[in-house]
């Protein structure tokens, strides 16, 4: 909630600076972008946990931490991201079924978490809760981590691999496990490499496409179910960009941008509309260029060269974000009204729903299971639809700030001094003026009561209005139906219809006498009316001669129709018209008591303008999540009121 208050007053209050001097810094100097969300330009998914890197380099980790595969030193589970490593950036980053592998910004490969199967490649099986730096000498360039399994590409080209190895997912000839790195097709340059459940993909320079490992639901495209210790080439004749490996299934973007799947297909994780097996690569999405993709272990996502977002395949958890949880064998466009630029999948695990996508702006969305907090939206709560990942502002914030000013050896230690005084001035300014915010928002918080009420009595009021309005709509069908049976003459009819018309007229009369809140002359003089009409309609000798029963019936209905019925609709329309003004009256007022507070809460020239004392935060944002919900109630009334009005 705290979360939602801070972005609806950062809305109104802006971007937040403060200065000393020469010295100028922005909340980028405080360690997370804007106070309360981080701008990623990479993420990967794993079944339990995520990884991401900052735009300016940082790592962060969130969700499941029994082996320490979120790198904090932990086996805590963390339910939001965490700052992994202070102080070192990094480029490349991939989230495994129990361990973490990532690249810092000079290359060096580091490797933390599960290593049952040697999988960190440090030589042992040890669990690590931090990362431990693998291989030192060599450069890498990318990473990529499966269930027990791990690759890296060097800056040259080569490809390594290391852990688990029973169906020869490492593509080293074998089924032995390794610990330590070895060479696969040495001689062979890659430019890119996925580790999946049981199965590896990879591209070689030039863009030849290598599959390798299990192929027991036809995942490595070469037309067999046959495993495969060494990479076979897959495709010949076709030059590839990107490729990602699921659990049993596998995707490819051709460097034309043409998008393939292949292997198992239940759920429709393919994305070729059918839930069938594919032996080898088809082609989805004809007409459409892809530029990135990710397949999970039971559901996929791609992005389309021009930043749309697609996803399909299975979706009991709500992976697909479209709201629901019914399978999709044919992708569908998520999200439209935003670009993106990266996607993961998570996978290899029995609880693999979860995704993971980065807009053009860097801001980070997750939907899917999260049982472990591995969407890192600060909750346990599965998400059926898209989540912008946001942490809360801290106090710690602040001393962040000071920390780092102290780090930059341009900046003496007064300015620093100084910049602390300044902020412990704002403060305890700003906790001398919440007491005055608080009486406003108590003004406020009044203020809604009283609206409240208000807003009662006036739905009260509507729907005694609705029953008088619809008494009008049946007595009226009705006279048109009687017009009929005066037409005909039938006189069996026309004794049906004036009982009939005694009765709703008796009804109307019960309804309008309920109105009592409506003091008009005009109204009490249309109840006069219907009674005389209700006395009319008893007075009818029912024995008469059917002619002159048609004269006597015609003259009513006349009065009726053109003097009744429509001076009640002129006075019910004419209510709903003041209730209207009134309820739009409450709005202007609630906005004027809004904006004297907002108003005295802007700074003085010589303040620094944060605004980011944690109380005052919430008070603001209470009140003005609580503006929102009577605004809500009032739009839903104007709406009910307009829909009356129109009958």
């Amino acid at each position: 909630m705290l979360t939602a208050c801070i972005f609806a007053f950062c809305a109104i209050a802006g971007s937040v600076m403060v200065g000393v001097g020469a010295i100028r810094v922005t909340w980028a100097d405080v360690g997370d972008g804007p106070p309360w969300l981080l701008e990623f330009k990479y993420v990967s998914a794993g079944p339990h946990h995520s990884l991401g890197i900052t735009t300016d380099g940082r790592l962060f980790a969130w969700g499941q931490n029994p082996l320490g595969q979120l790198g904090d030193g932990t086996q805590t589970q963390r339910l939001a991201p965490v700052h992994i490593m202070s102080g070192t950036t990094w480029s490349s980053v991939s989230a495994g079924y129990n361990h973490s592998l990532g690249i810092a910004t000079d290359g060096r490969l580091f490797a933390w978490g599960g290593n049952s199967a040697g999988q960190l490649g440090d030589g042992t099986t040890t669990t690590r809760r931090t990362p431990v730096h693998v291989m030192s000498g060599t450069t890498f360039r990318e990473v990529s981590a499966g269930v027990g399994i791990s690759f890296g590409i060097t800056v040259d080209g080569g490809l390594f691999a290391w852990g688990r190895n029973d169906f020869g997912q490492l593509g080293d000839g074998t089924t032995i496990e390794r610990h330590s790195a070895v060479l696969i097709m040495s001689g062979t340059a890659w430019s890119s490499v996925s580790a999946g459940s049981r199965h590896s993909l990879g591209i070689a320079t030039g863009g030849r496409l290598f599959a390798w490992g299990a192929n027991n639901h036809f995942q490595l495209g070469d037309d067999t179910n046959t495993a495969r210790h060494n990479p076979v080439h897959i495709m010949s004749g076709t030059t590839w960009s990107s490729v990602s490996a699921g659990e049993i299934h596998s995707l490819g973007i051709a460097t034309d941008g043409r998008l393939f799947a292949w292997g198992g297909n239940n759920g429709g994780r393919l994305g070729d509309g059918t839930t069938t097996s594919r032996r080898i690569p088809v082609h989805i999405m004809s007409g459409t260029a892809f530029s990135s993709v990710s397949a999970g272990d039971e559901h996929s996502l791609g992005i389309t060269t021009d930043g749309r977002l697609f996803a399909w395949g299975l979706n009991g958890r709500g992976q697909l974000g479209n709201g629901t949880t019914t399978n999709s064998p044919t992708p569908f466009h998520l999200m439209p009204e935003s670009t993106f630029v990266h996607v993961s999948a998570g996978g290899a695990s029995i609880t693999r729903h979860i995704s993971n996508g980065i807009t053009a702006e860097g801001l980070l969305f997750a939907w899917g299971s999260n049982g472990n907090g591995q969407l890192g939206d600060g909750t346990t709560t599965e998400r059926h639809v898209p989540t912008l990942i946001a942490r809360p502002l801290t106090v710690q914030d602040l001393q962040n700030m000071i920390d780092q000013l102290r780090a930059q050896a341009q900046i003496d230690r007064d300015a620093i001094a100084a910049l602390q005084k300044q902020l412990e001035d704002f403060m305890l300014e700003m906790q001398e003026r919440l007491q005055g915010q608080g009486d406003r928002i108590t003004e406020l918080e009044n203020r809604m009561s009283i609206v409240e009420r208000d807003l009662e009595d006036l739905g009260e009021q509507i729907e005694d209005l609705q029953e008088a309005v619809k008494g009008i709509n049946v007595i009226e069908a009705t006279i048109y139906r009687m017009q009929g049976e005066i037409a005909l003459s039938n006189r069996q009819g026309l004794i049906d219809m004036i009982e009939e018309l005694e009765e709703l007229l008796e009804d109307l009369q019960k309804e309008i006498y309920d109105l009592d809140f409506l003091v008009d002359p005009d109204l009490d003089e249309i109840r006069g009316k219907i009674e005389a009409l209700e006395d009319a309609l008893g007075n009818i000798d029912l024995d008469i001669e059917t002619e002159e029963l048609r004269t006597q019936l015609q003259t009513i209905v006349d009065d009726v129709l053109s003097d009744a019925l429509p001076g009640t609709l002129t006075v019910l329309t004419n209510r709903i018209t003041a209730v209207e003004n009134e309820i739009e009256g409450l709005l202007y007022e609630l906005e004027d008591i809004i904006a004297e507070i907002l108003d005295s809460m802007s700074p003085t020239s010589t303040t620094p303008r944060t605004g980011l004392n944690n109380e005052l935060i919430l008070y603001l944002g209470v009140g003005v999540l609580a503006v929102g919900v009577v605004m809500m109630v009032v739009g839903t009334s104007l709406a009910v009121v307009s829909g009356r009005k129109k009958k």
